[in-house]
């Protein structure tokens, strides 16, 4: 083996294919044993990032998969197959840093506490509105904008604008 991490139960897989799904990356890991995890990761629009992580149930079966399957080719691709590190904020060494990081910064603590208010005021205000869309039924008619007279109409609502328009671009195009 030539890692340098201490063998553990979760798998570190890179230079994935970025079409490839969770069921294709279980077909190729299920050989090995049976498998607790699976994840591949993705950007914030849901398109992979080319990676992904898999957690056997035992240490056995995570040694025999990285193995075999470190270089495997996948097309033109070779897959990267390493132990994982563990993620720190679950150890209890991890947790301890995490508060000791909150006692030093209070206004961290702070921001965490303030979501968890401003989360609730949110819910409030999408009561409100719900509460005055309610109010906004007349005799079972939901009323529009385009109900009151006092609102200014908008120009592309006016029924001669594309006429409008048109004739403008025939009139500079008469000129040249």
């Amino acid at each position: 083996m030539d890692s340098k991490r201490a063998p553990n139960k979760r798998l570190f897989v890179g230079s994935l294919p970025f079409v490839y799904t969770e069921g294709e990356l279980l077909t190729l890991f299920v050989p090995f044993g049976k498998v607790v995890a699976l994840k591949i990761m993705r950007n914030r629009w849901g398109k992979s990032r080319g990676l992904g992580f898999v957690e056997f149930d035992n240490l056995d079966s995570a040694i025999a998969a990285k193995e075999k399957m470190h270089r495997f080719k996948l097309g033109d691709l070779a897959l990267i197959v390493d132990y994982s590190e563990p993620d720190p904020f679950l150890t209890p060494e991890g947790q301890e840093r995490h508060n000791e990081a909150l006692e030093r910064h209070p206004q961290r603590k702070q921001s965490l506490i303030s979501t968890s208010s401003t989360k609730k005021a949110f819910v409030k205000k999408v009561a409100a509105v719900k509460e005055e869309e309610e109010k906004s039924l007349f005799f079972g008619k939901r009323l529009s904008p385009k109900d009151f007279k006092h609102q200014r109409q908008s120009v592309f609502e006016s029924r001669f604008h594309h006429a409008k328009v048109g004739a403008k671009f025939a009139k500079r195009n008469k000129k040249k």
